[in-house]
C-alpha cells in the first residue's frame, strides 16, 4: 500500500509538471479506450441482435397472454370448483383448474387459462374478472392468470435494455478516448520541445520512477529520524 501511495503521489506531481508527458499519456489511453470500445461494440452488436430477439418475442409473448378488457368490467369473488386431468405420455399429468363464481344470484364457471403440474385445492379462494353484460366472459384476475403477462413484459423490456446498455457502455469507452487524445493534443500544443509521442510517454514514466524512488526515501528518513550522538 505504501508503494502504491508513494507512486500515485509522484505521478501527481509530474501529471502537473510535465504538459508534453501528461499529453502522451492522455493521447495513448485515448487509443486504448478507442480500441477496446471498437472491439466491445462489434460483440455487443451480436448481443443486442440477441436480445432483441428474445426480448421481442417475450413481448409478444406477453401480449398473447394479457386478458381481455371488459368495458362494463365487475370484479367478483370466485373459488376453485373443479378441476381436469390432462394426461401427458412423456410429463407427467397436467392440471386445469374450473373457477366458479356468481352474478346476480346466478352461478357461472369458467376453465383456467393455464395448467398446473400439481391438482389445485378445491374451494380455494380466487378473483374473477368478468362483463358485467355477458358474465360467462370471465377471467382470473390474480395469481399466476391474472400477472404472467405482465411478468412477460418486464423480462422482455429488461432483456432489451440490458442489450442496449453493453452498446452504450461500448460508445462510451469510444466517446472517453476520443475526448482524452483531444486533451492530450491540447496539452501537447502548449509546448514546443515535444521528443515525439511514445518518447514523451516515456519520459513521463521514468520521471514518476525517480520521484517515487525520493518520495519513499523520504518517507524512510521521516519514520526513522537518524539519532543523535551523547
Amino acid at each position: 500500500m505504501k508503494r502504491i501511495r508513494h507512486f500515485l503521489t509522484a505521478l501527481l506531481v509530474h501529471w502537473a509538471d510535465d504538459a508534453a508527458g501528461r499529453g502522451a499519456a492522455k493521447v495513448l489511453v485515448g487509443v486504448l479506450l478507442i480500441v477496446a470500445g471498437v472491439f466491445s461494440a462489434l460483440g455487443e452488436v451480436s448481443g443486442l441482435a440477441v436480445g432483441a430477439l428474445v426480448g421481442g418475442l417475450l413481448l409478444y409473448i406477453g401480449s398473447q397472454l394479457e386478458p381481455p378488457d371488459y368495458e362494463d368490467e365487475l370484479i367478483v369473488k370466485g373459488e376453485v370448483a373443479d378441476f381436469v386431468e390432462l394426461q401427458r405420455a412423456r410429463s407427467g399429468p397436467r392440471f386445469r383448474p374450473i373457477y366458479a363464481y356468481e352474478v346476480n344470484g346466478k352461478r357461472y364457471t369458467q376453465p383456467a387459462s393455464i395448467r398446473t403440474i400439481r391438482p389445485p385445492a378445491k374451494g380455494s379462494p380466487v378473483r374473477i374478472a368478468c362483463s358485467a353484460s355477458n358474465p360467462q366472459e370471465a377471467h382470473r384476475d390474480d395469481g399466476l392468470e391474472g400477472y404472467l403477462h405482465l411478468a412477460a413484459y418486464g423480462v422482455g423490456a429488461l432483456t432489451i435494455v440490458i442489450s442496449l446498455v453493453g452498446l452504450l457502455m461500448s460508445l462510451a469507452l469510444i466517446l472517453a478516448g476520443a475526448l482524452l487524445i483531444r486533451a492530450g493534443q491540447a496539452d501537447r500544443s502548449e509546448i514546443e520541445s515535444s521528443l515525439g509521442l511514445f518518447a514523451d510517454a516515456k519520459r513521463l514514466f521514468y520521471s514518476v520512477s525517480e520521484r517515487v524512488v525520493q518520495v519513499r526515501q523520504r518517507a524512510i528518513k521521516q519514520a526513522d529520524p537518524p539519532r543523535s550522538e551523547d
